[in-house]
């Protein structure tokens, strides 16, 4: 779980190389937990939530070199796959990430769709962490904004976190 926290900060410094190290280190120390040995307090850190930090670390990657937006957009599929529809919280939180790396990856309909989706669902679920993440979504489409439907969304996600 440091290792996956220590890699995402890595990515938001920019610092590409030690954030693929310690994703790897993460991956490798999940694959050596043994179920139950874990404390109480992490047993929540699910296979998914290390997805989710590949996706995560990604998509930090991609705002500064869009190369890795592809990436960014693999891994956060994996890990909502992997979260399943009992983790609602969790799995909106990834799909907002999902359109965020699809805008970054140059997929911007493919985002729409996505944002379109987490839009919708969004006034289900209580959860401030979950309203910061679809504002915070205004970042990634910017390249896009000169098209109407993502001018229409960027509008539609200031009104939902308004």
């Amino acid at each position: 779980m440091l290792d996956s926290a220590e890699a995402a900060s890595l990515a938001a410094l920019g610092d590409h190389r030690q954030a693929r190290e310690r994703l790897g280190s993460a991956t490798d120390a999940y694959s050596r937990v043994q179920p139950g040995d874990e404390p109480e307090w992490m047993r929540f850190f699910s296979y998914a939530e290390v997805l989710a930090q590949h996706g995560r670390v990604f998509r930090d990657m991609a705002r500064r070199d869009p190369r890795y937006g592809e990436q960014a957009v693999f891994w956060t599929s994996e890990a909502i796959a992997a979260f399943g529809p009992q983790n609602v919280r969790s799995t909106m939180l990834n799909q907002i990430g999902l359109s965020s790396a699809l805008f970054l990856a140059g997929e911007p309909d493919q985002a729409l769709a996505v944002g379109a989706s987490v839009l919708d669902h969004a006034g289900h679920l209580s959860s401030a962490r979950v309203t910061d993440r679809i504002h915070n979504l205004r970042r990634d489409l910017t390249h896009h904004a000169h098209r109407p439907a993502v001018q229409q969304f960027r509008d539609a996600v200031i009104a939902v976190t308004a």
